[in-house]
């Protein structure tokens, strides 16, 4: 899994920010019942000392140091029996001071031997989920979310299909790209506005965030903006940033595409940007209202070649179906 930067640096900051307030409620419960108990502020002085001690008599030599680091060992164990006899005492459990790690598996660092721990992935889905949300406008919705009613059932013109059945079939193809394909592959979300392009690309963003898949939800014209920014403004490190995370991870959203205005330079980043995850094999969506017409007109052949070779695509169609709602769609 290709992990966000950008997410990943702010759950980690989450993450931190839970065990210094795991950490300060610990101090604070300590205060208050050694205030209460003075012999127990005694029994964790000796032992903080005792630590000193028996770290000292594991690097002395001589015949005797084995017998010192016991005898060490054994006034600590007697310390911690007398602090949980006092505390049972007192109507709380044995282990109410242990200075207890908020995740056992890998002790409040966020990473065991195998990679990232659950307790930061977690925090790391939920900062995906809310980074999705403000990109795509959309409240989290999923496959089962898609009101088919909005769609029509009439077959029109050559069509051999209706709106509906063409919706149920896109969501269908979703459905298996990532529970059947692995998330690998290439799509093209092609369309008239209102048709739902926008709502199935959010469905499928939420839906691979919650297996575990690493998502960027961008808008082509402000990917296309950052390419710029980076070629012209050499300091300008959150372009760079906003490139690297929509070349690095596991699936790419654009949104928009062939809206952005197009440059010599935003032609070299699509490029770029195609060229890259093509040949890594990382999955993308890219998503239009513009005809293939107006597609061929804007790009040049190298970049045409790649969406029409590598993508495949999921024509919508129908009428706008943000005015068939009676409730907020989205």
């Amino acid at each position: 899994m290709g992990f966000d930067g950008k997410i990943l640096a702010r759950a980690s900051e989450v993450y931190s920010q839970r065990v210094a307030a795991h950490e300060r409620e610990l101090d604070t419960r300590a205060q208050t019942l050694e205030a209460r108990l003075p012999r127990l502020r005694e029994i964790d002085t000796q032992l903080r000392r005792s630590v000193i001690r028996a770290i000292n008599a594991a690097l002395s030599v001589g015949e005797n140091a084995g017998d010192r680091v016991r005898e060490q060992q054994m006034q600590n164990q007697a310390l911690r029996q007398e602090r949980a006899a006092i505390l049972k005492e007192n109507g709380y459990p044995a282990a109410y001071l242990d200075r207890e790690a908020l995740c056992p598996f890998c002790a409040d660092t966020g990473y065991t031997a195998e990679g990232m721990c659950g307790c930061l992935r977690s925090i790391y889905r939920d900062e995906q989920i809310r980074e999705l949300t403000y990109a795509t406008g959309i409240q989290p919705v999923y496959f089962q979310d898609v009101n088919l009613s909005l769609f029509s059932d009439e077959r029109s013109g050559s069509s051999r299909i209706s709106p509906r059945e063409n919706i149920r079939y896109i969501s269908h193809v979703c459905r298996t790209f990532l529970e059947e394909r692995g998330a690998q592959g290439h799509f093209f979300f092609f369309g008239p506005p209102g048709t739902g392009k926008t709502f199935l690309a959010a469905c499928l963003a939420y839906s691979a965030v919650e297996q575990g898949i690493s998502v960027v939800y961008e808008n082509a014209g402000r990917l296309m903006a950052s390419y710029e920014d980076a070629r012209f403004r050499r300091e300008e490190d959150t372009a760079k940033s906003d490139i690297a995370r929509c070349e690095s991870c596991d699936l790419l959203i654009l949104d928009d595409l062939g809206t952005e205005m197009t440059t010599s330079v935003s032609n070299a980043g699509l490029y770029q940007l195609l060229s890259g995850r093509l040949t890594a094999g990382r999955a993308c969506v890219f998503i239009t209202n513009q005809s293939y017409e107006e597609l061929r007109r804007r790009y040049p052949a190298q970049i045409l070649s790649r969406l029409e070779g590598e993508f495949e695509t999921l024509r919508f169609f129908g009428g706008d179906i943000r005015k068939n709602k009676r409730v907020n769609f989205y």
